[in-house]
């Protein structure tokens, strides 16, 4: 049996019914299109945003390539590439392509011996999480303009995290250099073996590490 038994019944109980709820209702169904227009505009301004930053980020690679070239265009192209840069990190900060833009700002401020620009630039690329091995790249970078500075304890400090196995020759090496570097050849030596034992069949790295043992030990 129907609960209201007759049809007059059932529309008034449906008015009774709106007349009490119909404000929680209206409130739940905009909130709904407004959730749904507003996840459609964050996607929507999320993608200009990725657009933009990958334009920006193709900028640099075309002016670094142009650079590499040389020719009476090399001065342009520099330019051309820091103004992309210097908008990329600030615009789209947390961006993969403002972590690799800032990496190639802080080469070239590297080149020019600008050792703090080349630390900003660093810094601003860690601040992006875009995972271990690029992270602990950017970290060994950082220790040595940090070290180049005379900054050794703080470049240690940069580097004291761990590494993926594969990166962990590398890891070593740059803090048996930062090591050296503030005069502490014993703890240096155990970081170029520990570097030399992480490298294994590597030729090229661990031709450059025996160097490094050698002078070290004979001095």
């Amino acid at each position: 049996m129907d609960v209201y038994r007759t049809e007059e019944e059932q529309v008034a109980a449906l008015q009774r019914w709106w007349r009490e709820n119909h404000k929680p209702v209206i409130a739940a169904v905009v909130l709904a299109v407004a959730s749904y227009g507003g996840w459609k505009w964050y996607q929507h301004t999320e993608q200009e945003k990725a657009i933009a930053a990958a334009g920006l980020y193709e900028t640099m690679m075309t002016s670094a390539q142009e650079i590499v070239a040389g020719g009476a265009g090399a001065a342009d192209a520099l330019a051309r590439m820091q103004r992309a840069g210097e908008t990329l990190v600030s615009e789209h900060a947390g961006s993969v392509y403002a972590q690799f833009g800032a990496l190639l700002l802080a080469g070239n401020a590297a080149e020019v011996d600008d050792l703090a620009g080349a630390e900003k630039y660093l810094r601003q690329a860690l601040a992006v999480d875009a995972g271990a091995g690029t992270r602990a790249i950017v970290e060994n970078r950082l220790a040595r303009v940090l070290s180049a500075q005379g900054k050794h304890d703080d470049a240690l400090a940069a580097i004291s995290g761990s590494v993926p196995e594969a990166l962990l020759a590398a890891r070593e090496e740059t803090r048996g250099d930062v090591l050296l570097a503030q005069g502490k050849r014993g703890e240096a030596r155990a970081a170029y073996e520990k570097a030399k034992a992480a490298a294994g069949d590597d030729e090229s790295s661990r031709g450059f590490l025996l160097m490094k043992l050698d002078y070290v030990a004979g001095e």
